[in-house]
């Protein structure tokens, strides 16, 4: 079963994510990643990061290779930029500031910055929480489920 899980978290003035236990057990037991690797990528013409165990970044990089030629360079450009992080001993993956910076997930008050952590089965995604409400609002402009369809799901 593919499951997405969204949590609202933090980013400490020192770049440092909070990342929820589950969440750093499942990427350990699942992949054996102790080190992952942060790639900035952009989504509805909004910026994000997206973390991934090595053997899932490896398979991301073959998709990237058979991409066709029209959206090569512009995935060249996002994707020039990764870099491997680990969690460090008390669960939080410290961000480099070129990657905080690209998705908008510098600055806020004292205690950090509100943050989307979303888990999905081959990655996580780390959204600024107002970067991520107007995905949100994006996707739901553009996305829309014809009623009698909905009425349909309930018919036997």
């Amino acid at each position: 079963m593919n499951l997405r899980k969204e949590y609202e978290m933090k980013i400490d003035p020192k770049g440092r994510a909070s990342v929820p236990k589950g969440v750093r057990e499942s990427l350990t037991e699942t992949f054996g990643a102790s080190e992952l690797v942060v790639v900035r990528m952009v989504t509805n013409d909004f910026s994000g990061l997206w973390v991934f165990p090595p053997e899932m970044h490896q398979k991301f990089q073959e998709k990237l290779a058979a991409t066709p030629a029209n959206n090569k360079a512009a995935l060249k450009r996002i994707y020039d930029y990764h870099e491997a992080i680990s969690f460090d001993s008390l669960g939080r993956l410290p961000l480099p500031r070129r990657f905080r910076s690209w998705a908008s997930l510098d600055g806020d008050g004292p205690s950090g910055k509100d943050i989307v952590v979303i888990h999905k089965n081959d990655r996580l995604e780390i959204w600024d929480l107002t970067t991520y409400d107007k995905v949100l609002a994006a996707d739901r402009a553009v996305l829309s489920v014809d009623q009698s369809f909905v009425d349909s799901l309930d018919e036997r």
